[in-house]
């Protein structure tokens, strides 16, 4: 089966940044055959009595940018965008990440989880199952 979707994008994607940083974030997945991007909303840290939360600046602008590229931009030109906005710490390149696992499950049980050499193992809370199952298509994972 050859898919024709140039991308994927989910919003409002809660992600565990790993059990040691005891960061929670909320996020937008942006998915092309080459890239995972993790576009971030807010952060709010865990640890401690009492967690702190930070938002992102410029996230609305941005994310309205990014919308309107969605029709006229080829993914190529929305890749170096997001690359840009998010860094290296929210852009994951798919061929080189030490490991990616989609797991559909049933109902709420599955997810998935990336790694970069190096990096803690990001869990990302994607429902519903649907989801899991058209990132692990898309893929061809």
């Amino acid at each position: 089966m050859f898919n024709m979707k140039k991308y994927i994008y989910y919003k409002n994607i809660d992600i565990n940044e790993g059990v040691t940083s005891g960061q929670v974030s909320k996020n937008d997945l942006f998915v092309t055959n080459k890239y995972i991007f993790l576009i971030q909303r807010s952060s709010v840290g865990m640890l401690g009595r009492t967690g702190t939360t930070s938002t992102t600046i410029n996230y609305d602008e941005f994310n309205k940018e990014i919308e309107s590229m969605i029709n006229d931009a080829t993914i190529s030109e929305i890749e170096k965008r997001i690359c840009e906005y998010v860094g290296e710490a929210g852009t994951y390149e798919i061929n080189i990440l030490e490991s990616l696992k989609i797991q559909v499950g049933f109902w709420i049980i599955g997810g998935l989880w990336i790694k970069k050499q190096g990096e803690n193992k990001k869990a990302i809370n994607l429902q519903p199952k649907s989801r899991r199952q058209e990132l692990k298509d898309f893929l061809g994972i």
